[in-house]
């Protein structure tokens, strides 16, 4: 089921305090559980967008920055 929440943190707060639990700050206006990518899709050498296993496939823009970390922790 989809949801949508409100909280009293910022997003940098909310980054801090879910980073060990799987959440991933892809863009600087998006916070992901990496346990609802469903694939990470490339546009160019240095450019993706992880594509979510919600309803309607959500696609979210995945900075330079996030790419590399996510790298780095999927060890690809």
């Amino acid at each position: 089921k989809e949801s949508q929440l409100s909280s009293q943190y910022t997003l940098q707060e909310l980054e801090e305090r879910l980073k060990r639990a799987g959440f991933l700050r892809a863009h600087r206006s998006f916070l992901v559980n990496l346990q609802h990518v469903q694939e990470v899709i490339p546009y160019s050498r240095n450019s993706f967008s992880l594509r979510l296993n919600d309803s309607s496939h959500s696609e979210i823009p995945l900075s330079k920055h996030s790419a590399s970390e996510l790298r780095d922790l999927l060890d690809f």
